[in-house]
C-alpha cells in the first residue's frame, strides 16, 4: 500500500461510488491532510486515520438520507487534529463535534487551532457547550460565517472561554458593534483580525474605529 500523506478530491456535481473497505481510511496511517470538495459519496465514511491533522469537507453529501439529518462518528479518535473545516454540509455537525471532543482523554488539551463551520446545519447555541467546557481554548482561528443565532450574547461567552483567538470570521451573522467593542476590550484575548462581511445589522463606524484603535484589523 502506498504511503499517502495528503489527499484532495474535488468535483462538480458528481457522485463518487465507494465500495466497502474504501470507506475506512484508517488503513492509511500516514495520511495527515484530507480535503473533499463538491461531490456526493454513496456511502458513509467509517473511520479516518488517527494521525490526521487537517480535515476539510466542502459541499459534500455523504450517503444522503431523504427526510433525516445524517449523523456520523468518523471524527472520533482524531486526537492530532489541528484544522477542521466544514462548509455547506447538511449532516449533524453538533453531534460529530461533540463526539470528537468527548472521545478525547480528559487529560488531553485538544490540538485543534483552526475551526471553520460555514453555512452548515449548526447553530451558535450548539457551539456554547464546547466553549464552556474549554474545548476551544486553544483555537486561534474561528470561522462561523452564516451560522444561525450568532449574536452579541454568544460573543460574551466567547471572550471568557477562547483566550487564544487571533482571527474571527463573523460574516453574515447577527452581531452588532457591541460585539466589536467587547472583543476589542477583552482582557484575556488579543484578537488581531475580524472578518465582517454583510452582517445582518450594519456595524457602526465608531465601533470599527474603536476596534482599530485597539490593534484589530477589519475586512
Amino acid at each position: 500500500m502506498p504511503v499517502l500523506e495528503e489527499l484532495e478530491v474535488s468535483g462538480v456535481d458528481v457522485e463518487m461510488e465507494l465500495h466497502g473497505v474504501d470507506t475506512d481510511l484508517s488503513d492509511h496511517p500516514s495520511l495527515c491532510t484530507l480535503s473533499l470538495n463538491k461531490f456526493t459519496l454513496d456511502a458513509a465514511l467509517k473511520a479516518l486515520p488517527t494521525r490526521l491533522e487537517k480535515l476539510t469537507l466542502n459541499s459534500v453529501l455523504i450517503d444522503p438520507v431523504i427526510g433525516a439529518v445524517p449523523v456520523y462518528s468518523f471524527l472520533n479518535g482524531l486526537s492530532k487534529l489541528r484544522v477542521l473545516s466544514f462548509s455547506s454540509l447538511s449532516c449533524d455537525i453538533g453531534f460529530m463535534i461533540d463526539g470528537y471532543f468527548s472521545a478525547l482523554e480528559s487529560s488531553l488539551t485538544p490540538d485543534l487551532t483552526i475551526l471553520d463551520i460555514a453555512y452548515c446545519n449548526f447553530t451558535a447555541e450548539e457551539l456554547v457547550p464546547f466553549m464552556k467546557k474549554g474545548y476551544l481554548r486553544s483555537v486561534t482561528e474561528l470561522g462561523i460565517p452564516g451560522i444561525m443565532g450568532m449574536n452579541d450574547s454568544i460573543t460574551e461567552i466567547m471572550i471568557d472561554t477562547m483566550p487564544s483567538l487571533k482571527m474571527l470570521n463573523l460574516s453574515l451573522t447577527e452581531v452588532t458593534g457591541y460585539s466589536v467593542k467587547l472583543l476589542a476590550d477583552a482582557p484575556n484575548m488579543n484578537l488581531e483580525r475580524i472578518l465582517l462581511l454583510n452582517p445582518a445589522t450594519p456595524i457602526s463606524r465608531d465601533a470599527i474605529e474603536y476596534g482599530r484603535s485597539k490593534g484589530i484589523t477589519f475586512r
